[in-house]
């Protein structure tokens, strides 16, 4: 699929990069009542956050302008800046996560994760398994 409002079409979806790291999306409202995220940190060139490989309480995830067509990247000067979009995975954009969780001062915390540029998602029935939560990274030097 190259395009799913994952509100208006909920489900269990994964966003893939060139990254190993893996973005998982619930919106199914089944086990958690809130759209929930769990980032699965993979081997390699990849972030490392204290609230990787578990589920966390997505406040909103955002689309960011197309920066890919069919894996090729799209010149500067036909990149649409003001094409965002909420609650969208999309395959050549980027992909901003933010999410809370308890705890700070306040007793909320607010994070966000960005993600490389989507090259695929995924709907999925049910969660893999923990030891295959993750991908190969890809050698590509377009995605880092």
């Amino acid at each position: 699929m190259e395009a799913i409002d994952v509100l208006e079409t909920p489900g269990l979806y994964r966003a893939l990069s060139s990254s190993s790291t893996v973005y998982y999306l619930n919106t199914r409202m089944t086990e958690h009542p809130w759209p929930a995220l769990l980032r699965a940190r993979g081997t390699g060139v990849t972030g490392t956050g204290r609230h990787d490989n578990r589920w966390v309480h997505l406040d909103i995830l955002k689309s960011g302008p197309r920066l890919e067509d069919g894996h090729r990247p799209v010149p500067q000067d036909q990149i649409d800046i003001k094409d965002i979009r909420d609650w969208v995975l999309r395959v050549g954009s980027r992909h901003r996560y933010e999410f809370h969780v308890p705890g700070g001062l306040l007793e909320m915390t607010d994070f966000w994760w960005t993600q490389r540029t989507c090259t695929a998602i995924e709907r999925l029935d049910s969660m893999p398994p923990e030891g295959e939560w993750t991908v190969p990274e890809t050698d590509d030097p377009r995605y880092r």
